[in-house]
């Protein structure tokens, strides 16, 4: 049996967040997703660190490893963090017309 991540559906508990906003959000389907709260699967890498982006919380809060909910990065530009924010509360669709704008606009 997979390892069970609860404080991931403690917070979205909390803040209301269904299965399918964060689905929508970070890319996954809403099966994957109850099969994380049952247990029968754990999320990989990759959607571990989309959730815990969405949710403005470290990896490691989410793995039960600290019980700090914020992120420590402190030296972080003020600007870059509130981008990163509102990065990462974007739907996948509007994520990527935002990355293809940014990519032509750096060049």
């Amino acid at each position: 049996m997979a390892t069970k991540i609860p404080v991931l559906f403690e917070v979205m508990s909390q803040r209301k967040i269904t299965l399918k906003q964060l689905g929508d959000n970070i890319g996954a389907s809403t099966g994957n997703i109850s099969d994380w709260k049952s247990g029968r699967a754990t999320p990989g890498i990759e959607a571990l660190t989309k959730i815990a982006d969405y949710l403005g919380c470290s990896t490691d809060y989410l793995l039960g490893r600290t019980d700090n909910s914020q992120n420590t990065e402190s030296d972080i530009d003020p600007e870059l963090a509130e981008a990163i924010k509102l990065f990462a509360n974007l739907p996948s669709d509007k994520r990527k017309g935002l990355l293809d704008f940014l990519k032509t606009f750096s060049k």
